[in-house]
């Protein structure tokens, strides 16, 4: 009998150490992973019949498993690689098998049930049903729900976690906290939309948890859902579709977390690489400058500070930012002959990324924006997707159209604009550009394509060395510093004609000569300059978009003071 067992012991030891030596990329990882949630989707569909004919209900329907099991499985790679103390990468492919535990619940349902009932992945009850549940395991459900599957699927959880932090700490007492926490986070998953409730009426109305019952948390997190001009009105899918939203926000947070304590010092240059803070302001600042445009064509009859409608927001802004990430990453990746020259610390020229790992980033972004976009509506993910398929062929050959003067700004003026119509969409309960101020239209493409030029300075050297003519290229520095500065002003000074207000003229005046002046100073970036005020008053190439965007921000806020209704 001990033979035995020493035996199975060592065969599964054997199997954890193999797959810890054989971690996947991020590419196979979320294929596979995708591939169990869709084999889960179709079991359910097959046995209980689609809950609706719309394609956007389907997609609400198969992301509410899909980010569920995600953020489950990221919460338990935290919990197993912070109590094992093992790398985030030998988790890897043990988790991706964990995976399967999402296809458990509803094919035994199913089996057990002969396909006559299956109950929501979702325990929903006030705090005393919730604790009764939990001490019980799941043991307090009604009459009529069957959780059997999910009960096994816990129990898997459990078993195989505490097998595997056996055999590494051979201890049985940090197998049994294992088991607390493991079970923890499960029920926790299970109940989320409760828990949230509780603190949402904490938060909110000051209701303690205590008082919260079971009616209270369904009218607030399985009701049909409005938010700025977005609404929800399938009453079987609104908690899945209100809850995808929030674990968007979850697996955005938790993935970073997880990725920090991978390799924290690839974690920084990665985000210091992408996150250039003026481009990361300007997209942001897009999208919500189309949300106000939206907000004034479309007031609201509601409050703007709905829970969900916030979450929908950031979710959007997140989902701007992946995408401008990708698109850097693009352009690092077919400028490295540019950037040798004029940005030689980039990771890819600098040897510390490889082009397969900036490849398998590209994904993770791309992948991050589209599924950001869809959870809020189909819309947002058609013009995000028009967004990576514009910024490819700007920076990608065979067409690498940043090449080809006055057309390259042209293409980045109209990805900005993609932006700027996400933030309107989310305002407009049609979801549709109808009634878009074509006016406004005009002069931000205008505005945009006269002015993205002032970010060629900084790489006038390696876009002469590969053949990209920009405008300082074309006409040389000094010549390109004027019509550039030109541009700039003449983008200012447009606003009192597209606008048709005569008072933003002395206001548009003097920030389009401030702006102008700011262009014809600017200077390569000098080591020299290390006062604070000389760096103040001497922009350089790498600060002049901070310069330009700030005169942006404030000639906004005139505008705002002009045009908004008292």
């Amino acid at each position: 009998m001990a033979t035995f067992f020493s035996r199975r012991s060592s065969f599964f030891e054997h199997v954890f150490l193999s797959l810890e030596k054989h971690p996947p990329q991020p590419i196979v990882w979320v294929s596979v992973f995708s591939g169990v949630i869709a084999l889960r989707f179709f079991v359910i569909s097959a046995s209980h019949g689609l809950p609706s004919d719309r394609f956007n209900d389907l997609v609400v329907y198969f992301l509410q498993d899909y980010f569920l099991f995600g953020v489950l499985l990221l919460l338990l790679w935290l919990w197993l690689s912070s109590f094992l103390s093992l790398r985030v990468a030998q988790l890897s492919h043990t988790l991706l098998w964990g995976s399967w535990l999402a296809f458990i619940p509803p094919a035994i349902d199913v089996l057990w049930t002969g396909g006559s009932t299956y109950w929501s992945i979702y325990l929903l009850d006030g705090l005393g049903g919730l604790f009764a549940n939990y001490i019980t395991f799941f043991g307090h459900l009604p009459p009529a729900v069957v959780y059997f599957g999910t009960k096994i699927s816990v129990f898997f959880g459990i078993f195989f976690t505490g097998l595997l932090v056996f055999f590494k700490t051979r201890s049985l007492f940090k197998v049994l906290i294992n088991t607390a926490v493991v079970y923890t986070i499960f029920f926790v998953m299970a109940s989320f939309p409760s828990w949230f409730g509780l603190v949402s009426f904490l938060v909110s109305d000051g209701i303690l948890p205590s008082s919260v019952t079971f009616a209270n948390v369904v009218g607030l997190v399985a009701s049909p859902t409005s938010f700025f001009g977005v609404s929800f009105d399938n009453i079987s899918l609104a908690l899945s579709y209100k809850f995808n939203i929030v674990y968007f926000v979850l697996i955005f947070l938790l993935g970073n977390i997880l990725f920090f304590f991978h390799s924290r010092r690839f974690f920084v240059l990665l985000w210091k690489n992408v996150l250039r803070l003026p481009q990361v302001f300007f997209v942001s600042g897009l999208v919500l400058i189309g949300l106000v445009i939206g907000l004034v064509i479309f007031p609201p009859a509601y409050s703007l500070f709905d829970v969900f409608g916030l979450f929908a927001l950031l979710v959007l802004l997140i989902s701007a930012v992946c995408a401008w990430s990708s698109s850097v990453l693009i352009n690092d990746l077919f400028d490295q002959k540019i950037d040798r020259i004029s940005n030689p610390h980039r990771p890819l020229v600098a040897g510390v990324m490889s082009e397969d790992s900036c490849r398998q980033w590209i994904f993770v972004f791309v992948t991050l924006s589209l599924l950001g976009s869809l959870v809020v509506h189909i819309v947002f993910f058609f013009l995000f997707l028009l967004f990576h398929i514009a910024t490819t062929f700007y920076s990608a050959p065979p067409f690498r159209l940043k090449r080809t003067p006055f057309l390259a700004t042209a293409v980045s003026a109209f990805s900005s604009l993609l932006f700027v119509f996400c933030g309107y969409l989310l305002a407009n309960p049609d979801q549709s550009l109808s009634f878009f101020p074509w006016r406004v239209f005009l002069l931000l493409f205008l505005t945009y394509t006269l002015s993205l030029p002032i970010k060629d300075f900084r790489d006038i050297s390696g876009d002469r060395h590969d053949g990209v003519y920009t405008i300082p290229v074309l006409f040389g520095l000094e010549w390109g510093k004027v019509i550039v500065g030109s541009g700039v002003f003449l983008s200012f000074l447009s606003s009192v004609f597209f606008l048709n207000e005569a008072k933003l003229f002395f206001p548009s005046l003097f920030f389009g000569s401030l702006a102008f002046w700011t262009v014809l100073s600017s200077k390569e970036h000098s080591s020299s300059d290390k006062k604070i005020f000389a760096r103040l008053f001497s922009p350089t190439f790498y600060t002049l978009a901070w310069y330009i965007f700030s005169y942006v921000f404030l000639f906004g806020f005139l505008c705002l003071f002009f045009l908004l209704p008292s």
